[in-house]
């Protein structure tokens, strides 16, 4: 698989800033001609605004979402929020594999517990196909590992 992940920051070029979609396109082209499949992952607000056409380029689309973990503790807001911006990119890509993304200490803001990434995952069930998990330091393996003791 080739992963692209498009950022707002400076280290990401003004014309894929400018035009994700096509920027997105691109990476498609890119991993056609290798014949391996296109992961794309982008921020919140990509998804928001370009989330349904660059999915549409994508076998794979990651949809960031760690400053809804980091700052939303109710599930049914963390639901709502996450889900208003996955909705639309479903519709628009119904053979995309959509990915939800958590991480293990959320934006800095402290570890969380395996059962809390389980809860967050048992929210988005119904609207997601994968979880994208980032560990932040070695510290954190334990959270993986009990994780991954609740997926099973």
């Amino acid at each position: 698989s080739l992963g692209y992940d498009l950022e707002g920051w400076d280290l990401t070029s003004q014309w894929e800033r400018d035009n994700p979609v096509a920027a997105c396109e691109a990476a498609r082209a890119i991993a056609d001609g290798a014949s391996v499949r296109l992961v794309v992952g982008t921020t919140i607000p990509f998804g928001k605004n370009y989330g349904p056409g660059m999915a549409q380029t994508a076998h794979e689309y990651v949809q960031q979402g760690k400053a809804f973990q980091a700052n939303i503790s109710d599930l049914a807001e963390y639901r709502r929020q996450y889900a208003a911006i996955l909705e639309p990119i479903i519709a628009a890509a119904p053979n995309t594999r959509i990915w939800m993304d958590l991480g293990t200490n959320p934006k800095g803001t402290g570890a969380v517990t395996a059962e809390d990434l389980m809860q967050r995952v048992e929210v988005m069930r119904d609207l997601v196909n994968g979880v994208w998990l980032t560990q932040n330091n070695d510290a954190e393996a334990g959270i993986v590992d009990a994780f991954l003791e609740l997926l099973r």
